[in-house]
């Protein structure tokens, strides 16, 4: 594409929150240089890692001046993180990228944007996403039209947030992520924005989440839990079907209280109630366009 008509299409801007990242960012980062889109810059938000991770990223920066690099100079955690990195952006669509989650799809942003512009009341845009944990892959299947997310939306998150983009509109009406919300910062930033725009999700799987001990939702479980909660008490009067969902969302909770809580019950139960609830599905490779990684690819 000629460099007048990328002027004609809006820049993107990815923006990563990444602490001690050392193992995925370069994966990371590469899946999102290899997107189709061709008018897009990359923004990493070093919070605080005492890990390579900036040196990693430094060392791509070098090969790619698309790449943004912030460095906080301490932990100042996930969502005040996106903020510093919205700060520095030029951007006129954001899209969302975790330090260890993978781009699988090269058009992903090509077609969210497009859908975007087609639908200019929505203001969250995602997809459908593959969830690795322990060697297993799951399809993660999301409504897809407003009306289905908007009436699911108390009983949990309807996006991963690694898939959604949003227009500059979104910003400019609510504002920053809520740094006052450590654990489901994602999850106020969605239902606020809900109250004033329309959601979607597209149906392609485009991203890989890497569900592992490290993350933040696994970390502090509990704490998340209880914070997702908290949103959906405080913005149910803003959704359909929300009292019916909230009782649900306990049940969920106590769920998985008890079942974390085998690990020292009953070791041997816990993998089967788990297998039980969730299924097993296998490396779904038909789906990634991604090839693997190299230095060649720095450059795109």
């Amino acid at each position: 594409m000629n460099q007048k008509m990328i002027q004609e299409v809006p820049l993107v801007s990815v923006i990563t929150p990444a602490y001690n990242s050392e193992k995925t960012i370069q994966s990371t980062l590469l899946s999102a240089m290899q997107q189709d889109y061709p008018n897009m810059e990359y923004i990493v938000v070093n919070d605080g890692s005492k890990d390579d991770t900036q040196k990693i990223v430094e060392s791509m920066q070098a090969h790619n001046p698309r790449i943004k690099f912030i460095n906080n100079p301490n932990n100042l955690w996930i969502s005040r993180s996106r903020n510093v990195g919205m700060e520095h952006a030029s951007w006129e669509i954001f899209a969302v990228l975790d330090s260890d989650d993978l781009r699988i799809r090269k058009n992903k942003i090509s077609k969210q944007v497009e859908f975007l512009q087609q639908n200019q009341a929505v203001g969250i845009l995602g997809t459908n996403s593959i969830v690795s944990r322990d060697g297993r892959y799951f399809y993660k299947q999301e409504n897809l039209t407003d009306k289905d997310i908007r009436w699911n939306s108390i009983k949990g998150t309807q996006f991963l947030h690694s898939s959604i983009i949003y227009p500059k509109d979104v910003y400019e009406k609510i504002g920053w992520y809520d740094s006052k919300v450590r654990y489901a910062d994602d999850r106020d930033f969605q239902l606020r924005a809900g109250k004033y725009f329309d959601f979607a999700n597209l149906p392609e799987y485009t991203v890989l989440y890497n569900s592992h001990v490290d993350n933040v939702s696994n970390r502090h479980w509990q704490r998340q839990g209880l914070e997702s909660m908290y949103m959906s008490l405080k913005y149910c009067p803003d959704y359909p079907n929300a009292f019916a969902w909230i009782s649900k969302r306990i049940f969920n909770l106590w769920y998985r209280v008890l079942t974390k809580s085998l690990d020292s019950i009953s070791p041997q139960l816990k993998p089967y109630l788990k297998e039980m609830i969730q299924g097993k599905q296998e490396f779904p490779s038909e789906l990634f366009e991604i090839p693997t990684y190299g230095n060649d690819s720095i450059d795109r």
